[in-house]
């Protein structure tokens, strides 16, 4: 399923109202305390699990300004949040959307995988970097802790789904089929993200259907909490298998021109020099000088490897050699090749070369067996 083509108007970042996962889950624990029924249609969830906000229920937590803006920007339609786990949340939303509206969002930690079956998007980062995002697009959003952006909806309805999660549930849940989903949430999953990320990735019929199942739930309650945990995994699976599946297909033809194979090259110098805080893709493509398109798909075919495997590869290669000179602790190799967790580290290291670093550092004058060992190019 491939969203159309759009491009938004030259949007900015405004400075109400702010979201913030860490707030709304805050908002669920308080409505214990709300003179309110739950489990009916105007409140679908068990209190505490889950909350429906309308326009007439805006009155309960902004104020009457803030009321009646959102009144003028939206018809009737509703958005939920819903706490299925500690590390696992997620927001379904269907409504008509009268103008142009924009909402202020705090970087927090959380990956963002955004589903939009119906609605134009656009996100815009503090840097001004704009994305416009089509309905019929997987959008994948991720943001350190203190960085801001806003998200923009256009006239017309938005309906969808955003899952929440942290990469300690992606890993426990999926394990080694994480490697099957999009690079840049594996990229999330092993501990190692980047600032930020900000990548579309299309949405095979399959989970468009799982999106509108999750939608269209008619259930209350706990049944309704059971539905909709099991289809947000069912959805996770169904990204994965598209993925995979893209990723199989034969390649295009690749046309190269020495201009393009001059700057792949220096797309992958930068990458080395840059290993530990390496740049998004869309940072990569501004500075070489080729579109996102072209750098993904000629960095492949030219060095035989994506550009998250091979960032990879150079961490754990230099990772290797730090724990072999038996001069640093497997925390500060960790942090020296841009692991914030020493135990997301410890996994990826393993899965890569088959032994945990501590053995690798204990056997500091042993190298690391040669059938595993990889051969960073360049």
């Amino acid at each position: 399923m491939e969203g159309t083509r759009f491009n938004g108007p030259k949007l900015g970042i405004p400075s109400w109202p702010v979201v913030a996962i860490a707030e709304e889950a805050a908002w669920l624990d308080a409505c214990h305390d709300l003179d309110m029924e739950f489990e009916t249609e105007q409140q679908p969830y068990c209190r505490g699990a889950g909350f429906r906000t309308t326009v007439d229920q805006l009155k309960l937590s902004l104020s009457d300004e803030l009321t009646k803006e959102y009144q003028q920007r939206f018809d009737k339609g509703y958005s939920d949040f819903v706490r299925l786990r500690e590390d696992l949340c997620l927001r379904i939303f269907d409504a008509p959307i009268r103008a142009v509206s924009g909402t202020r969002v705090k970087g927090d930690g959380w990956l963002k995988i955004l589903f939009r079956i119906s609605g134009d998007h656009s996100f815009v980062h503090q840097n001004q970097e704009q994305v416009d995002i089509p309905s019929g697009l997987c959008f994948i959003n991720y943001q350190f802790r203190g960085t801001t952006t806003a998200e923009w909806d256009y006239p017309g309805r938005g309906c969808g789904v955003s899952i929440y999660c942290r990469p300690g549930f992606l890993t426990r849940v999926l394990g080694e089929a994480v490697e099957k989903l999009p690079a840049e949430i594996r990229q999330f999953a092993c501990g190692e993200p980047p600032e930020s990320i900000f990548q579309s990735v299309a949405m095979s019929a399959d989970v468009a259907r799982v999106v509108s199942e999750i939608v269209n739930v008619q259930y209350l309650g706990r049944l309704r909490q059971v539905f909709v945990e099991a289809k947000t995994l069912e959805l996770l699976a169904a990204l994965a298998h598209s993925t995979e599946q893209e990723r199989l297909r034969p390649p295009p033809p690749v046309l190269l021109k020495a201009y393009d194979v001059d700057q792949l090259h220096r797309a992958r110098d930068i990458i080395k020099n840059q290993y530990a805080a390496p740049p998004s893709i869309a940072q990569l493509s501004r500075e070489v000088g080729l579109n996102r398109k072209k750098l993904g798909y000629g960095f492949k075919h030219l060095f035989g490897e994506t550009i998250y495997d091979y960032c990879r590869h150079v961490r754990f290669e230099i990772a290797s050699e730090l724990l072999q000179q038996g001069e640093m602790t497997v925390s500060q190799v960790a942090d020296a090749v841009g692991y914030e967790f020493t135990s997301n580290f410890s996994t990826a290291f393993k899965r890569h070369f088959g032994l945990a670093p501590t053995m690798v550092r204990d056997q500091s004058k042993q190298s690391v067996p040669a059938a595993n060992k990889r051969v960073v190019p360049g």
